[in-house]
């Protein structure tokens, strides 16, 4: 445990810091401050561990510190920090850190070789879109790109469902769906779109190695315009479905891009990895 000297706790709910805090939890303030939240010990030790700029850290009063730093720490008295966070439960410590960024051509620390990555597109739930990411570093992918209209991969929760996956492996924004296809025929990927029906069954369909997950909305999954634009593909994307035996018509998005995920695992990273 890590002994916290003495300081003032913070008793006051308009304290500038408690206020500037409130604000990352807002979308807009996040992406003009490029800064965001993480929420518990697990995921902040992980971060100072990586190495990512700390800017402060909130602890609830009364707990204690399971590792050790050096970051500026505000000790807030219990009722007030309960209310720091959109979370019925929050965890006792709270940090402040600046967003790391990456750009397309580099997704994943260069000690990552994989050659397959996933773009979120119009992923809305914040639980899906961070058990993505951690499922994608779990098999090995590259990481996570998003376009517009996909929930913010800094937000709390997001980081959290992620269980740091986002931190190790930063994503990458490539603008529209339209703009990311080309940036994928560009780099040499081909598409893969996860859909309900019609595509190659994903029980014998042979993945690309460079490969890029297409995943669409939650529910509703590819959108009309989407659809229309992938069309316009034939022999440059490949369709995959995941064909069930139950009654339900569609997995979770989540769910169905671990499938795959494993899928592609199993076909090009299994196969390289030294025997014996």
């Amino acid at each position: 445990m890590n002994s916290i000297p003495e300081r003032p706790v913070i008793r006051s709910k308009s304290n500038a810091r408690l206020k500037d805090l409130r604000r990352l939890f807002r979308r807009k303030t996040r992406k003009k401050t490029g800064q965001t939240v993480l929420l518990g010990s697990k995921i902040i030790a992980d971060a100072l561990a990586d190495g990512l700029e700390f800017r402060e850290i909130f602890l609830k009063e009364g707990a204690t510190l399971t590792f050790e730093t050096t970051v500026p720490i505000h000790i807030v008295e219990s009722p007030i920090y309960n209310t720091l966070c959109p979370l019925e439960s929050p965890p006792d410590v709270l940090a402040v850190v600046t967003v790391p960024t990456r750009d397309f051509t580099d997704l994943a620390p260069k000690k990552t070789q994989s050659s397959a990555f996933v773009v979120a597109c119009g992923v809305q739930d914040p639980g899906n879109l961070g058990t993505i990411m951690r499922t994608a570093w779990f098999f090995g992918l590259r990481g996570l790109a998003t376009t517009i209209g996909t929930t913010d991969p800094w937000s709390p929760k997001v980081l959290r469902a992620s269980i740091g996956a986002l931190l190790r492996s930063p994503p990458a924004f490539l603008g529209s769906f339209e703009e990311a296809l080309h940036a994928c025929f560009e780099q040499g990927y081909t598409p893969v779109f996860l859909v309900a029906s019609g595509g190659e069954s994903l029980g014998t369909v042979r993945l690309p190695e460079k490969c890029a997950f297409f995943l669409g909305e939650e529910g509703q999954g590819f959108v009309p315009e989407q659809l229309a634009l992938i069309a316009k593909f034939p022999n440059d994307i490949l369709e995959v479905t995941i064909e069930g035996s139950g009654e339900a018509e569609s997995l979770n998005v989540a769910i169905a891009f671990s499938l795959g995920a494993y899928a592609w695992s199993q076909q090009h990273l299994k196969a390289s990895l030294p025997k014996g």
